[in-house]
């Protein structure tokens, strides 16, 4: 399931992640994404992801494929978890999202401040 924080306003989506994500709440996290890119160039994505989160399959794929057709559309990605494994696909995927023009970057849960921080602030 997931739950859209309270901070997020303008282009910046905070969202917390937590259990199973399946077809219908990603369409809905989706559509949200979306009207904020009708009013924004570009969207900011705060994502808090809880421990033992899973998604469906047909979740996963979709989500792959809005980023995929969405490049372009995404200015940064804040990725908070106390997951090692993620923080370390995080700090790969970094590397390529760069040459994207996308900041991508982890933050442990307890540096969630700092996250905040680093999504909000305007260059």
């Amino acid at each position: 399931m997931y739950k859209v924080l309270n901070k997020s306003s303008g282009n910046v989506l905070g969202i917390e992640i937590s259990g199973k994500i399946d077809i219908e709440q990603e369409n809905t996290l989706i559509s949200i994404a979306d009207e904020i890119l009708k009013e924004h160039e570009k969207i900011r994505l705060f994502v808090v992801v809880e421990e033992g989160v899973t998604a469906s399959f047909k979740a996963a794929v979709t989500d792959l494929e809005w980023v995929v057709t969405h490049l372009k559309s995404i200015d940064r990605l804040a990725i908070i978890s106390n997951n090692k494994f993620l923080s370390q696909l995080v700090d790969i995927d970094a590397k390529f999202a760069k040459h994207l023009g996308i900041g991508e970057k982890h933050f442990k849960v307890e540096d969630i401040d700092d996250a905040w921080k680093w999504i909000e602030e305007r260059e």
